[in-house]
């Protein structure tokens, strides 16, 4: 059970995980495919791990998760969001044709829908924590003044405080580029929750 619960520990901050895992799977084919690599982590460290996908997350309002990891009383959950422009492209012999997707305002208020979804989650218990990741080739997520932005600031559904705001801007990290491709750079969002 030590080991489990230091992998959930490890997990908090999948930053390294994510580096090397850029150099073997610079792209994905969808949020499932991507969601499939990180729970295979999770097992390839740990076969006792507990893995439940689109799981209750038990709180008082009704909420599902993308992911839950457990190990005994411990619980870790992730959050996960693949949004992609049009790209085609063949790495190791393996096609890839990501689509178009739009309403990037909408798509980015989802993924703050997910981090609160995660604090709610932590904050029931001192044995749970997550981390939500958000993987795209879309510049419009992390450029500033962008669209993004704008839909923020005028959604009714969600208003995140100043600071959640600054450190997902902060957090952008780069994650792969592929040659000669108008949206081959692709970068990630990691927001860990709890346990820090």
């Amino acid at each position: 059970m030590f080991f489990s619960t230091a992998i959930f520990f490890e997990m908090i901050d999948l930053t390294p995980y994510l580096r090397a895992l850029a150099v073997r799977r610079p792209v994905f084919h969808s949020k499932p495919d991507l969601q499939h690599e990180l729970v295979t982590h999770a097992r390839s460290r740990d076969p006792e791990i507990e893995v439940r996908a689109g799981a209750p997350a038990m709180l008082p309002h009704k909420a599902f998760l993308d992911v839950i990891l457990k190990a005994g009383a411990f619980e870790f959950a992730l959050e996960i969001m693949y949004c992609t422009r049009s790209l085609k492209t063949s790495i190791d012999g393996e096609s890839f044709d990501l689509v178009d997707q739009v309403a990037q305002g909408a798509r980015f208020q989802t993924f703050l829908q997910g981090v609160e979804r995660l604090k709610a989650f932590a904050n029931s218990s001192s044995s749970r924590a997550g981390a939500a990741l958000m993987v795209t080739n879309d510049p419009v997520f992390w450029s500033p003044h962008t669209m993004v932005r704008d839909s923020l600031q005028s959604a009714h559904l969600i208003h995140p405080p100043a600071i959640l705001r600054d450190q997902l801007r902060a957090n952008w990290r780069g994650y792969s580029k592929i040659p000669g491709q108008t949206f081959g750079t692709f970068n990630c969002l990691l927001v860990p929750i709890g346990w820090q």
